[in-house]
């Protein structure tokens, strides 16, 4: 197989973008792997891959083949991403991290209505995000990965691509960031702030949904 296309500049910019977060996530999961070691797993796992690596791994080899990104299907970079989102077995810095990823991936011009497969991929990313799960960490850092959370499904109805969202996930994305932000059934330990996201991510919604 030759080598791929060359890419024009917006193609590369985005290459350099998945390139960028995918970088900050293998940094938060190899932090976290080192820092579990050290509470006391056995001194080889260290130098063992972690189960969700070899996806970004093989990602990051993916990018650079690519040169026209709106020809390429969202699943091949939302995946990896989405995985330690469902996640119930990661920290909540690492869920955290891939939740920032994913907000900056949406609010780029990676995924638009024109994009193959967008629809799909955009209902996925509400889909895997209201059932986020993670290990908890202590109050101030879970609050943050769920404020996280919260701001991915805004982000997901506020991009281009959100327009090709279906009813289902609307009312998905409503349901949870009201619960999260809802004053009788967030923790206690919450902020104000976690309310404050909400009822901002709630108000997109109903926007989105009847305008």
């Amino acid at each position: 197989m030759g080598p791929a296309p060359p890419q024009d500049v917006s193609s590369e910019r985005m290459t350099l973008l998945l390139n960028h977060e995918i970088a900050n996530v293998m940094t938060a999961m190899r932090y976290n792997k080192w820092a579990v070691v050290g509470r006391g797993y056995y001194e080889e796992d260290r130098n063992e891959p972690g189960k969700f690596d070899e996806a970004f791994r093989q990602l990051r080899a993916e990018i650079y083949k690519q040169s026209d990104w709106s020809m390429v299907d969202p699943k091949l970079y939302l995946d990896p991403f989405l995985a330690l989102i469902k996640a119930s077995d990661v920290s909540g810095p690492i869920t955290g991290a891939a939740a920032v990823a994913l907000q900056r991936i949406l609010t780029s011009d990676l995924i638009t209505p024109t994009t193959k497969n967008a629809a799909a991929a955009i209902n996925q990313v509400v889909e895997d995000a209201t059932q986020c799960k993670f290990e908890s960490t202590n109050n101030a850092q879970d609050e943050v990965v769920l404020l996280n959370i919260v701001q991915v499904l805004h982000t997901a109805v506020e991009c281009p691509a959100g327009v090709l969202l279906e009813d289902a996930s609307l009312c998905k994305a409503f349901q949870a960031a009201f619960m999260l932000g809802d004053p009788v059934t967030k923790p206690k330990e919450y902020g104000d702030i976690m309310g404050y996201y909400s009822r901002q991510a709630c108000g997109v919604i109903v926007r989105a949904r009847f305008s």
